[in-house]
């Protein structure tokens, strides 16, 4: 999830998509001004940490959040902080 989270056009759709329940690769795509290969490969490294969830809809896949991992994970990260001796 911290490699996912490394790369500002991937904290960009992150953002994005905490403001929009759901946008596809074209959405995305116009809003950065990349490539729909870019937002795609963006997504793909989003997907594959879990970050992300796709619904297919028509020929288009619709990108959301998925909360319920990211705030699992964000909670055992925190957990794990506070068991370092800073």
């Amino acid at each position: 999830m911290l490699r996912a989270l490394s790369d500002e056009t991937r904290q960009g759709i992150i953002i994005l998509l905490g403001k929009h329940k759901s946008l596809c690769v074209n959405d995305l795509a116009a809003y950065f001004n990349v490539s729909r290969p870019t937002v795609s490969h963006h997504l793909s490294v989003l997907r594959e940490a879990k970050m992300i969830l796709g619904k297919k809809s028509g020929k288009e896949i619709y990108y959301s959040l998925n909360l319920r991992y990211i705030r699992r994970t964000m909670k055992n990260l925190l957990r794990l902080v506070d068991t370092l001796d800073l």
